[in-house]
């Protein structure tokens, strides 16, 4: 018999992912008319916060990027571009929905470095390996989450040494006292954290050159992870997992 939170979380999960589903209908239409009204990106668009937010990640060409919660694929063509000539882009999303519409406009846009599957954000390492990526976002997707901590875990982990982490979150030190989020990020308690909070989280998960950008009512994070280095204090190379599995065949012979 499975232990009840795990129940839980699958039966939110489900409520999640269905919920999603019919939103992902009206979403290109609909969320940029919510996030004007609440004034969440300030001066800036829905497709400019975006733009902007893949900017402050710093993105390079050649480069494996994982894009977490990506809904319709508002940022993709930016990401695409940037990652151009050899980089490449993996982009997850719980809602089948969401990643269909995705697909099509990646398929009019004519994106060929991208793709696409399903993921819960709080189970990634059942999707990808450690390490696996150069650079992992996350646009907005904190505020949705069924477990936010444990998501940015899954995220933090998939990042290759020297990696960077970009996630964009609502603001907690702004939203306390805005009249129509201030509930929302106060309860249920445990969900939504101020700045000082989220740098020590993401320091504990091996993050250093913290950095932290306001736009209207959202934060953005950009965090890179401390390089692991050999004996002498030199960078040591990534492992792979092939390369792991050789060595410890060599040392049995």
């Amino acid at each position: 018999m499975k232990p009840l939170f795990e129940e839980k979380d699958r039966f939110m999960s489900n409520v999640l992912t269905h919920a999603w589903n019919y939103y992902a209908r009206i979403y290109d239409g609909f969320q940029p008319v919510v996030i004007r009204l609440l004034g969440a990106f300030g001066e800036l668009t829905y497709e400019e916060f975006e733009e902007h937010f893949v900017e402050l990640a710093g993105v390079k060409p050649g480069q494996s990027v994982l894009d977490v919660a990506c809904g319709t694929g508002a940022s993709h063509e930016t990401l695409s571009r940037a990652v151009e000539p050899k980089g490449s882009v993996v982009a997850v999303d719980i809602s089948d929905e969401m990643l269909r519409r995705a697909r099509q406009k990646a398929k009019r846009l004519k994106l060929a470095n991208i793709r696409y599957r399903r993921a819960e954000a709080d189970k990634l390492s059942q999707y990808f390996k450690e390490s696996s990526f150069d650079v992992v976002l996350c646009c907005n997707g904190l505020p949705v989450f069924l477990n936010p901590e444990r998501s940015l875990t899954e995220m933090a982990r998939l990042v290759r040494s020297g990696g960077r982490l970009a996630v964009s979150t609502l603001n907690r030190e702004k939203c306390d006292s805005h009249p129509m989020l201030r509930w929302k990020v106060r309860y249920p308690p445990g969900r939504f954290f101020y700045a000082h909070e989220y740098r020590e989280m993401v320091a504990e998960k091996g993050f250093d050159s913290i950095q932290f950008h306001e736009e209207g009512l959202m934060l953005i994070i950009i965090a890179d992870k401390k390089r692991k280095t050999d004996r002498n204090g030199e960078p040591a190379p990534e492992r792979t997992a092939r390369k792991r599995k050789r060595a410890s065949r060599t040392r049995t012979v």
